[in-house]
């Protein structure tokens, strides 16, 4: 079996991860090829493995196949919108999958509009027909929430091969005539975060992680933490990942030091780092702040290392499919700083809570564990 892997970028971002990941735990299976498919190549990207092929389409545009592009098809590239969408189906042509996982809805709805193109144009061709696999990595009913954008995507998504959501949440947006081919299957943990939990004694060090981005609000979790943080006197905040929102996020932290003059000894963004693992494994608490999350990494990593959480109930659904209150984790309201302070300030002052909740989390390794959600895609895609 051939399976193409579709996304806009490599991006740093978690759906990216995920492709990568499932990409390369496709490619051990036997008679298995795998080939991946981005729009672009962003400037901040994760490094694509060498032994994983890549077609990057706006290079294809640029160059066709092998250099060799004719005057023709250089002019139909250059339509707006069906310049891409011809190029699309140039490539499942040429490569004749006979799957493709699209990622993100907007790629999935491009990868069947390609398909179906194909197949009307010329329904005799062998690459005809190539079954679309959708992969919703965010809340649908965020971006097609009002009934006419909702019919609209479902009109084309209907004719999806399988349809995967990462929660029940996000398959709810697809009852009715889509719901028989929907498929929850959480996002996999990396093997790096699937070790024994941290034994020792854990560093004074509240921990987040992700790309530094509006909707992840780290600026509620770092009012939270300073408006507790006169408690826990050697404790800091520790925020690790990049992205464009770190000006907006340093100006907060500015704004802040006229309450809490201390705010910039206590708070810390050193942008990525090479091993999340190593750097949040002996953390006291992991906290999650974000207004909507499908199925955060981040979150399900930090479980898996048996850190305590505290995660917003947001929307998508993504932390309350992880986390049950009390039990694994901590859920608080979305932007309810006060909720969260208070949450963070009862785990800091319990450790015997801590260590109960962390225990509980660190059972995530085996039911999101890689070789489980793999064979949950195999048997999805097949």
């Amino acid at each position: 079996m051939k399976c193409l892997f579709y996304i806009y970028s490599l991006n740093k971002g978690g759906a990216e991860r995920v492709l990568l990941t499932l990409a390369d735990r496709f490619r051990l299976e036997p008679d298995m090829e795998v080939v991946i498919l981005t729009d672009t190549r962003d400037e901040r990207e994760y490094d694509c493995p060498d032994f994983l092929r890549r077609i990057i389409l706006s290079e294809y545009m640029a160059e066709g196949p092998a250099g060799g592009l004719t005057a023709l098809r250089r002019l139909l590239y250059r339509i707006p919108r069906y310049g891409r969408q011809l190029a699309l189906m140039d490539v499942f042509k040429k490569e004749q999958p006979d799957r493709i996982i699209a990622f993100m809805i907007p790629g999935a709805v491009r990868a069947i509009k390609a398909s179906r193109m194909i197949r009307e144009r010329d329904s005799s061709r062998p690459e005809a027909n190539i079954p679309v696999v959708s992969c919703v990595r965010y809340d649908p009913y965020e971006a097609y929430g009002q009934p006419k954008a909702r019919r609209k995507l479902l009109s084309v998504l209907k004719h999806s091969y399988r349809i995967v959501c990462q929660t029940e949440d996000q398959k709810s947006f697809f009852e009715g005539e889509s719901e028989e081919k929907c498929r929850v299957i959480f996002n996999p943990i990396s093997d790096s975060f699937c070790v024994e939990p941290y034994k020792g004694i854990r560093k004074k060090m509240v921990v987040s992680t992700g790309r530094l981005v509006d909707f992840k609000r780290f600026e509620d979790l770092i009012s939270a933490f300073m408006r507790i943080a006169d408690k826990y006197p050697g404790y800091k905040l520790t925020i690790y990942g990049e992205g464009p929102y770190r000006k907006t996020l340093e100006e907060h932290i500015d704004e802040l030091e006229k309450t809490y003059p201390d705010v910039k000894s206590r708070v810390f963004l050193p942008g990525d780092t090479s091993n999340v693992a190593d750097a949040i494994k002996d953390a006291s608490v992991y906290v999650l702040s974000s207004l909507g999350e499908g199925m955060p990494n981040s979150l399900m990593e930090a479980m898996a290392l048996g850190l305590p959480v505290v995660a917003t109930d947001c929307s998508g659904g993504g932390p309350a499919s992880l986390i049950t209150d009390g039990v694994n984790g901590r859920l608080v309201p979305v932007g309810d700083i006060d909720k969260m302070a208070s949450v963070i300030d009862e785990l800091l002052s319990d450790e015997d809570i801590r260590n109960s909740l962390g225990r509980e989390a660190a059972k995530l390794q085996t039911v999101c564990s890689l070789e489980a959600i793999t064979g949950q895609w195999l048997e999805t895609v097949k």
